[in-house]
């Protein structure tokens, strides 16, 4: 029995876990990466998640519902650290996975569900949280359209999402250059990547669309991502950092380019986007 951010995994769901990531990165991260410790990365990321909802003051108290929740790690982890979490996921085989991980934490799997209107809680949820989803979501006026009627009036929706105005896909763990879909495919496939359905899948959303987006669907918004960006680049902390904006935070802070930084980021070249919506 495995244990991570106090959520129980038995073996056999951690092997199905392992199988599912196989299944859907396979020719998208590097092959050096063992799958069992990318997926393990991706359970202990719910740690960092969870410390963001205290942060922008999510109270335990809240009803909050994770928008795209995958294998249901952060609706586990949430309920278990006293939270009252729902989530919702349109793979099958993720969904499958998320009730199973909370039947084994005595959480009840229907607080899992395919879409956000399946809960018959309209207009209900205090806070809805929408992590790396944004950028595979193929319709994102629908996506919002749909969150924006289970959330309350003075709800709040968070989104963080990447910004492809830089040009780091972080999935595929490359840099490529702007320009047309084809040149991205052309360099995931010199640096080996072969998952061609993983890349068509892919949204390169940038904070425009985003913001469009939100304002068409009747939200306003608090632009975070720009002081995140900051932060990690004058910060020399490591967890929950990529290995390139920890050399790149390095290289800031020794030539001490905080200005130049903040001219970059003046012009959209930050990343991730991260935004705390409100419904107008």
């Amino acid at each position: 029995m495995l244990k991570i951010n106090k959520v129980k995994i038995s073996q056999y769901l951690w092997e199905k876990i392992v199988k599912y990531y196989e299944a859907t990165y396979s020719g998208v991260i590097p092959k050096s990466y063992a799958m069992s410790d990318f997926a393990k990365h991706r359970l202990e990321s719910a740690i960092v998640q969870i410390k963001r909802l205290k942060v922008i003051g999510v109270r335990q108290n809240n009803i909050c519902l994770d928008a795209g929740c995958g294998i249901g790690t952060l609706v586990a982890a949430a309920n278990l650290a006293g939270y009252n979490y729902y989530g919702y996921e349109i793979d099958p085989v993720a969904r499958n996975i998320a009730k199973e991980m909370l039947r084994a934490n005595n959480i009840s799997p229907s607080r899992i569900q395919s879409t956000p209107d399946a809960f018959r809680l309209k207009g209900k949820f205090d806070f809805i949280s929408s992590f790396e989803t944004v950028e595979h979501v193929a319709d994102l006026n629908d996506y919002l359209r749909k969150l924006r009627k289970v959330i309350k009036k003075e709800g709040r929706l968070f989104i963080e999402t990447p910004n492809y105005n830089i040009p780091y896909e972080p999935h595929f763990y490359i840099f490529f250059p702007p320009g047309p879909d084809i040149w991205k495919w052309w360099c995931c496939q010199l640096a080996g990547r072969t998952n061609k359905k993983f890349f068509d899948e892919l949204r390169f959303v940038t904070h425009k669309s985003v913001e469009l987006a939100l304002r068409k669907q009747g939200f306003e918004f608090e632009n975070l991502g720009l002081p995140e960006w900051s932060r990690q680049l004058t910060s020399n902390e490591i967890y929950g950092r990529s290995i390139y904006i920890q050399f790149i935070s390095k290289i800031i802070r020794t030539l001490k380019m905080g200005g130049f930084l903040k001219w970059l980021a003046s012009r959209g070249l930050y990343t991730p986007l991260v935004y705390l919506s409100r419904p107008r």
